[in-house]
């Protein structure tokens, strides 16, 4: 039942760690698919994945990516 929102949360997981790498200079799009992410885990009572909860900052959900914004 939960397969779909797995699915989502993975890939905008990806998504936002590849915007960043990409475009480090604009990480807006970066935050707002790491937003994004934690909706569709909180609508569909869902956990995030431990490795996936150190991956974003909680307060902005802004990806990290190491020397790049750690």
């Amino acid at each position: 039942m939960k397969k779909p929102a797995v699915d989502r949360i993975n890939y905008l997981a990806q998504l936002s760690q590849l915007c960043l790498q990409v475009s480090p200079d604009n990480p807006s799009l970066g935050r707002l698919y790491g937003s994004t992410m934690s909706n569709v885990a909180r609508k569909s009572v869902t956990r995030l994945d431990r490795d996936a909860k150190r991956r974003f900052c909680k307060k902005c959900m802004m990806p990290s990516v190491p020397a790049r914004t750690a």
